[in-house]
């Protein structure tokens, strides 16, 4: 984490993050100036369970930085679907067309059909990267598959919890 490269410090935070599940460590990291390394150890929080995660989603949500902002949403959207989902939706609105290509992609990793209008609206934005994101998620919608959804050995998710979140 002390590392001069500003990339390998962000993947590190990932990696250190997802074995360590230490939320004291979680916290001193957030409080980095880099937003790699911030959306790096909200993205490593996904699949910890503890309560205290939703209140650190429900901060980092509002961050200043769209990956940031868009990695909180989707920790929020994989334990309160039906929150996450208006402050998504509020993303797809946002002026900077960052956080918007960001709404993009987030809704293209829930693969929730019940967005299909806002990609559908997104596709008509005046910048082309929004654009190319929205047609990116809606291809992952019709597929209907996302990586939320895999199993992995680090973190097994229950088969019961996988059909919640579809």
């Amino acid at each position: 984490m002390r590392h001069h490269e500003p990339a390998l410090r962000s993947k590190a935070a990932l990696v250190i993050g997802r074995r360590v599940q230490n939320l004291n460590w979680m916290e001193k990291h957030l409080q980095q100036v880099d937003p790699r390394v911030r959306a790096n150890v909200i993205e490593s929080l996904w699949r910890n369970d503890s309560p205290e995660t939703t209140g650190i989603f429900r901060h980092y949500q509002r961050d200043p930085h769209n990956r940031v902002a868009g990695n909180a949403l989707i920790g929020l959207y994989l334990r309160e679907p039906e929150e996450a989902v208006q402050s998504i939706r509020a993303m797809a609105e946002h002026t900077d067309p960052k956080f918007r290509v960001t709404a993009a992609w987030v809704i293209g990793m829930t693969v929730n059909a019940r967005f299909l209008h806002v990609i559908r609206s997104m596709m008509r934005d005046p910048d082309g990267k929004v654009r190319g994101a929205a047609c990116r998620a809606l291809f992952r919608i019709k597929d209907g598959a996302s990586p939320l959804h895999e199993q992995t050995v680090e973190s097994p998710t229950p088969a019961w919890r996988l059909q919640a979140l579809r």
